[in-house]
């Protein structure tokens, strides 16, 4: 089970995963219950779900050797690659470039809150333009190069299905550390291609930080993202 405040977008997340990259090992929807409230439909509720037996890599990663380290990054890599190739469903509105599994809005402090809900974002250009809005609402100006973030953020030529929230916590290894679980889906949507990427290098401590660094060594393309990490600064 998880949760009592999952998302549903979770459950969207996870069935498309099992439908279309059955190769990324995610836990099974058995059933969910999302009761319906006063506004209608309920977006939070509890996702029953088979459990998996591994690790995390957060808890093993100090006992592994340099190779080790190197293959079970490279794997990450992979398995990220085979999200990418989940398509948007076509029950979602396609007009809009970007959004949650479910069609629903971006669940992210740079893109929204329960008080400034993210739009619909139609092209790369309205997510930029979003950002920017929400780092000025938020006093990114304050900053003596706060004018400089839109010509920072960085561009995308593509929406592609996204996790939104890979960290060593969320990665289950067996005992040969291969991975067989990939978890907490709620920040999965259709993002740009450099999102996975930049969720990955948000600030981190010990000894994440180590594994940061083998990600970026690895990573199949030189995303700059220099703009996102100065809009952090205030959106967090």
């Amino acid at each position: 089970m998880r949760g009592g405040n999952v998302y549903r977008n979770e459950e969207a997340a996870l069935r498309q995963v099992k439908q279309h990259a059955p190769a990324v090992p995610v836990p099974e929807v058995d059933y969910s219950i999302f009761p319906p409230d006063r506004d209608g439909p309920s977006q939070q509720g509890i996702i029953f779900m088979n459990y998996i037996d591994g690790n995390t890599l957060e808890s093993v990663w100090p006992s592994l050797d340099d190779a080790t380290k190197q293959r079970v990054c490279k794997d990450i890599w992979q398995v990220i690659a085979k999200i990418r190739e989940v398509p948007k469903p076509s029950d979602i509105d396609q007009s809009v470039y970007y959004s949650s599994a479910d069609g629903s809005p971006i669940h992210h402090p740079m893109l929204g809150d329960p008080e400034d809900p993210c739009p619909k974002l139609m092209d790369d250009e309205a997510l930029r333009a979003r950002i920017n809005e929400r780092y000025v609402k938020h006093n990114g100006l304050s900053y003596a190069d706060g004018k400089d973030l839109p010509m920072l953020l960085p561009r995308s030529e593509c929406s592609v299905f996204t996790h939104g929230d890979i960290h060593p916590g969320n990665i289950l290894l067996d005992k040969a550390c291969h991975i067989i679980g990939l978890v907490d889906w709620e920040s999965a949507g259709f993002l740009p291609d450099y999102w996975e990427y930049a969720q990955m290098m948000r600030p981190m401590h010990g000894r994440d930080r180590e594994w940061q660094e083998y990600m970026r060594r690895f990573r199949p393309k030189d995303w700059d993202v220099t703009g996102i990490e100065r809009a952090r600064r205030v959106l967090f």
